[in-house]
């Protein structure tokens, strides 16, 4: 389950209220409703100038499927003089892998090299992409900020990572600088593995 917050700001003497906000159900997720049915009533009302935030849940049968969900939110404008107009926001709500990993994991060389040998991270899958214009240092920071990742070891030209998901389950990462740049990744899930390689695949670095 994971649960996700939408804000909004008031600006100007106008009251928001009856405010209603729904996710539309895919295969993979849903949104947890009040009723089992229709939209979520937000409990409360924004007066002019004043910021909020409401908590949703989401059930998902699987963390390692990058999706983007649509949603709306509905509600009211009071204004002065008893005026009142309905009014209607879309937006989207992106989910992948990296919302799920842990952030801050450390890994020591000994438990790197030990659940590499063990042999649970059996599935594995690898890409090429273009050679980064930042220095390998540079571009190694910035990919594990980005994909929750940590150095384990960098020796010339490569760098093994590590990361962890909220379900446990390990990953663990060789980048090798050479021309191109070779991404290498291990996991104990091949729908994991194959997600992290999209999610680099589609990166802008």
């Amino acid at each position: 389950r994971s649960k996700q917050w939408y804000q909004r700001r008031v600006r100007g003497p106008s009251k928001i209220s009856s405010i209603t906000l729904d996710i539309s159900d895919s295969i993979n997720t849903k949104l947890v409703r009040q009723s089992g049915a229709g939209g979520l009533n937000v409990p409360f009302q924004l007066a002019g100038g004043q910021t909020s935030s409401y908590t949703i849940s989401l059930t998902l049968q699987t963390v390692y499927v990058t999706q983007r969900l649509k949603g709306t939110v509905t509600y009211f404008v009071d204004r002065e003089g008893d005026s009142r107009e309905e009014k209607m926001v879309n937006f989207s709500l992106s989910l992948d892998l990296t919302h799920f990993m842990v952030p801050n994991v450390t890994c020591s060389i000994k438990k790197f090299e030990g659940v590499m040998t063990e042999g649970r991270l059996d599935k594995n899958s690898a890409t090429n992409i273009p050679l980064p214009d930042l220095p390998p240092p540079e571009f190694i920071a910035s990919f594990c900020g980005r994909f929750k990742m940590a150095v384990v070891e960098q020796v010339g030209g490569a760098a093994s990572l590590y990361g962890c998901t909220v379900r446990s389950d390990e990953i663990c990462v060789l980048l090798k600088f050479n021309g191109s740049l070779t991404v290498n990744v291990k996991g104990n899930d091949q729908l994991l593995v194959n997600s992290f390689v999209d999610l680099v695949n589609s990166a802008k670095f």
